[in-house]
């Protein structure tokens, strides 16, 4: 990549219709690095060895760590000439959601089996279609593949791993009221419109808190 068409560009936590990956974690420090630990320190007696260093911890795994990994898994930009108007779209489509009384809580301590029958499968379908990842037709049943495929565009547009099962985290991302998204989505607009970005043919995006990069061409990312 030419110096005369790479243009990098620094971000934080953006919100947009394609990952609202780290909605749920904005401003939230990104992950620490390793650092060495359990190092002896040498004796007064030379006849006294060191003991041995142990091997440096491999870096905490965190929200951000994971959402970058999550998004890695797509070709599509984080941030790219459409990104406002999606977050305008998302945000005006919240908007309406807010106004029909947004959408229900799944309990924290909730528990799903695929292909079993649970107490909480029909709260879960009306959640997921309430937001438009399941089809409305499908609004009871016990927890098939219908509704795992919903759980996952679920996760894919937040950012987490697209397995299909309802994990803590993804329980969390679904129990984030409507008019804290809307804040989230106002605010990232905010910042994208104060950019003042110029894309070119090539660009690199830098999210800090996510320690994540992704090289842009053609509107295709290349490179994360």
């Amino acid at each position: 990549m030419s110096k005369r068409h790479a243009i990098i560009i620094a971000v934080g936590m953006l919100a947009s219709a394609s990952a609202l990956a780290q909605t749920e974690t904005i401003g939230q420090a990104g992950p620490k690095p390793a650092t060495a630990a359990g190092t002896v320190p040498a004796t007064a007696n030379p006849a006294h060895a060191a003991a041995p260093k142990t091997a440096a911890p491999a870096a905490a795994s965190t929200a951000e760590s994971r959402s970058a990994a999550a998004l890695a898994l797509t070709h599509e930009p984080t941030y790219d000439e459409g990104s406002a108007q999606r977050i305008k779209d998302a945000a005006l489509s919240y908007s309406d959601l807010a106004v029909r009384g947004g959408w229900p809580t799944i309990p924290a301590d909730a528990k799903f089996a695929p292909g079993a029958q649970g107490a909480n499968d029909d709260l879960l379908r009306k959640r997921l279609i309430v937001s438009g990842d399941l089809s409305a037709d499908k609004a009871s049943g016990a927890f098939d593949q219908d509704l795992a495929d919903a759980v996952k565009r679920f996760q894919a547009r937040h950012g987490l791993a697209p397995t299909g099962t309802m994990t803590p985290r993804t329980i969390a991302a679904m129990n984030v009221p409507v008019q804290n998204r809307i804040r989230q989505l106002e605010a990232s607009l905010q910042r994208l419109e104060n950019m003042n970005f110029g894309f070119g043919q090539r660009y690199v995006v830098v999210n800090i808190p996510a320690a994540f990069a992704e090289a842009v061409e053609n509107d295709v990312v290349v490179i994360a």
